[in-house]
């Protein structure tokens, strides 16, 4: 932009790494209370199988949603206001995701997290 000094910049660098650290503990806040929902809100009563696949995938699940996210350009314009072209970018960015994490055939039986969670 033309205008753009270096505190311009630096802003939105900060702007762009707080919404980074959100995403990245949004995404896995919801993974793992949706697995509490799933087990009758009891972290106790959730299968050992199914919290050491959400420990081992976490990593993964994470960095690809980022880089979705980032495909998506989602963080290239922080807005006040979405616009519906930046909804549907967040939607069309959301199923993706999804589609990365569903369950399939290719996968091992041992390796799937719920397929409510």
């Amino acid at each position: 932009m033309m205008g753009e000094t270096k505190k311009d910049r630096i802003q939105l660098l900060v702007r762009r790494f707080f919404l980074f650290l959100t995403d990245t503990f949004l995404l896995n806040a919801c993974v793992y209370l949706s697995l509490i929902m799933r087990f009758d809100v009891g972290i106790v009563s959730i299968e050992p199988q199914y919290i050491s696949n959400y420990v081992e995938n976490v990593i993964p699940y994470t960095i690809m949603s980022l880089l979705i996210f980032w495909l998506f350009r989602l963080y290239h314009s922080l807005w006040q206001y979405a616009s519906i072209a930046e909804v549907y970018r967040i939607a069309e960015a959301c199923i993706i995701c999804l589609l990365y994490t569903s369950p399939s055939p290719r996968d091992g039986l041992l390796s799937r997290m719920p397929s409510s969670a």
